[in-house]
């Protein structure tokens, strides 16, 4: 896969996780930049509107800020930069696999270090931002989410649609174990 995903100028790999940390000018260069808005977006029939996302969106805060300026570090960060990391002639610089890749960032996990629920998320935030990063673009999705679900919980929620509309788009998720 990496050797195809090389040869697509850019990659575009959707990573729904906790933010992605655009000051640093380490990331920027690989951040996705939105070429206009998306008129409607949502799994049901609400359509709800995702506004000034120019790197990404917060389904956490419902806002475009990516990461809480106050922490010391963004999950969605590191995922990214071992992601599509690449050289700026700087002796800190993170390599990563697939270094023409630009990153689309769906914050679905609590990034505000100072919240009683830092690192949580739900089942309904997920699902949002997997869809707005295919909805973007992404033909692979890095989720590097964790948890406990009962068996009968997973059940239902593997019933989901937008797993069929996920396949249908020829989406690669990439999850940790």
């Amino acid at each position: 896969v990496s050797e195809r995903a090389g040869q697509i100028d850019p990659v575009l790999i959707g990573v729904v996780d906790q933010g992605l940390h655009i000051d640093d000018s380490r990331i920027l260069p690989i951040a996705w930049k939105n070429p206009g808005p998306l008129e409607s977006f949502g799994p049901d029939d609400d359509l709800k509107m995702v506004k000034d996302d120019t790197y990404g969106f917060n389904f956490v805060k419902n806002s475009n800020d990516l990461y809480f300026p106050g922490a010391t570090f963004n999950h969605g960060t590191y995922c990214s930069s071992l992601i599509g990391g690449r050289s700026n002639n700087r002796k800190d610089d993170v390599l990563g696999i697939a270094p023409r890749a630009r990153i689309v960032s769906a914050v679905v996990l609590c990034n505000d270090p100072n919240d009683p629920d830092f690192g949580k998320c739900d089942t309904k935030t997920i699902l949002l931002g997997l869809e707005y990063v295919v909805r973007r673009g992404a033909k692979v999705v890095n989720l590097s989410l964790g948890g406990v679900e009962k068996p009968e919980e997973l059940a239902e929620e593997n019933k989901i649609p937008l797993w069929d509309w996920l396949e249908q788009q020829g989406v690669l998720l990439v999850t940790a174990a």
